[in-house]
């Protein structure tokens, strides 16, 4: 596993969300300690979860539990799911292990669809964000990252970033004044903090990546406008 083959995320509900699906398939898990510069590598299966006040526990049952040290902390990796994450141990009984886990964890990038990378180009997308409690939708105005028929993403300030929930319905109407031939539906799949280069300064911002409900497969004809727009 390459680090950098990985997106990091906080959203412990889009974690939960994985666990929920994973415990189906009883996908076995990796969990290890570094101790004295000694890893110390055992099998584990998720047996139960519990995500309660923002905190996420997951309990592991495995055969090897007296070779955990409580005090250190722990790291678990799928390789099939090419996840990681780790945690603090709450619990070691005989078989049983139960795992605070921390806010950030790694996921590989399940995306095979090429994207138009939009973000030196400067560009803003006009998105409609929902409004849960009042079930309609507000304008605004985000910058693009990248752009493909199933997807996109885009940058927001961190303050700005609790306005988006996972899960949440958005809808993409315009690239840098261009409108697409229809409103684009889309669904909130992660958010993500990031460090970016952005006006010749680093900036913090977050991610959103979004997933079209279905394929815009006319895409290709906004990016063409765009890119003749750019290029004068």
């Amino acid at each position: 596993m390459k680090k950098e083959d990985l997106r990091v995320s906080t959203n412990l509900t889009e974690l939960t969300s994985i666990v929920g699906h994973i415990m189906a398939k009883k996908t076995g898990f990796t969990l290890w300690q570094n101790k004295k510069n000694n890893k110390k590598v055992i099998p584990g299966a998720i047996q139960g979860h519990d995500y309660i006040n923002g905190k996420l526990t997951i309990t592991f049952a495995t055969e090897s539990t007296r070779l955990i040290d409580s005090s250190q902390r722990i790291f678990i990796f799928s390789k099939e799911l090419q996840l990681l994450f780790k945690g603090r141990v709450r619990i070691a009984n005989t078989r049983l292990l139960k795992i605070l886990v921390d806010k950030k964890f790694y996921q590989k990038e399940k995306r095979e669809i090429f994207r138009f990378d939009l973000f030196k180009k400067n560009l803003k997308l006009e998105i409609d964000r929902k409004l849960e409690l009042k079930n309609k939708f507000k304008n605004e105005s985000v910058l693009a990252k990248d752009l493909s028929d199933n997807g996109c993403g885009f940058f927001v300030t961190p303050n700005r970033a609790i306005l988006f929930q996972v899960n949440s319905t958005i809808v993409l109407n315009a690239l840098d004044g261009f409108k697409f031939d229809r409103p684009i539906k889309a669904i909130v799949r992660h958010i993500s903090p990031v460090e970016v280069e952005h006006e010749m300064v680093t900036k913090k911002l977050m991610l959103v990546g979004v997933e079209f409900e279905e394929a815009y497969p006319n895409i290709d004809a906004i990016i063409q406008k765009v890119e003749f727009k750019t290029s004068f």
